[in-house]
């Protein structure tokens, strides 16, 4: 875990170097994530030229888009999540026969920092769920995230239709008081 704050407080030191005009600094954060985002982005994208491409565009975006960045977040999940939105989203566009730069598919940094923030709630969202005890979890994922019918559950779970409804309504109380909704 030390090691990790390390990361963190580099991260968080060059971030805000950057943001305040040090090149150098984002040439640092630059070399630091390069080698690891092309890995990332040529699992995804599947061509060498397309992955540098889009760490070369995610790294622009990144610079023109400081403003934006919380320095208090640990960087590198941001970082990973930008380029890997933007890879999912060049595939989207390449698979639909057009050519695209990534100022087209990320037309502002708000999109981005917005794609952020929700898949952060959705880890929360996440966690939160799985401390649900199971009689709640259960249901709950397979309603929402499973798209089975109240009519399902109760077959799958062998309980009346009612006890399902009564624990999905108690599931997202719960779940509302732990996220504060």
């Amino acid at each position: 875990m030390a090691g990790m704050e390390h990361v963190n407080r580099r991260d968080r030191a060059l971030l805000i170097a950057s943001k305040n005009g040090d090149l150098s600094a984002f040439e640092d954060l630059v070399r630091l994530y390069e080698r690891k985002l092309l890995r990332v982005v040529g699992r995804i994208v599947f061509d060498p030229y397309v992955a540098q491409e889009v760490v070369q565009d995610v790294f622009v975006s990144i610079y023109q888009s400081f403003a934006s960045i919380d320095e208090k977040r640990p960087f590198a999940p941001y970082l990973y999540t930008v380029a890997k939105n933007a890879s999912i989203s060049i595939l989207r566009v390449k698979k639909r026969g057009k050519e695209v730069a990534l100022e087209d598919v990320y037309p502002s940094h708000v999109n981005i920092e917005k794609e952020y923030m929700d898949k952060e709630k959705g880890l929360r969202i996440q966690e939160a769920l799985n401390t649900l005890p199971s009689k709640y979890r259960i249901p709950i994922r397979l309603y929402y995230f499973d798209d089975v019918s109240y009519e399902k559950i109760a077959s799958i779970l062998n309980m009346p239709i009612n006890t399902v409804r009564t624990h999905l309504k108690r599931a997202k109380k719960l779940l509302g008081e732990m996220l504060k909704i």
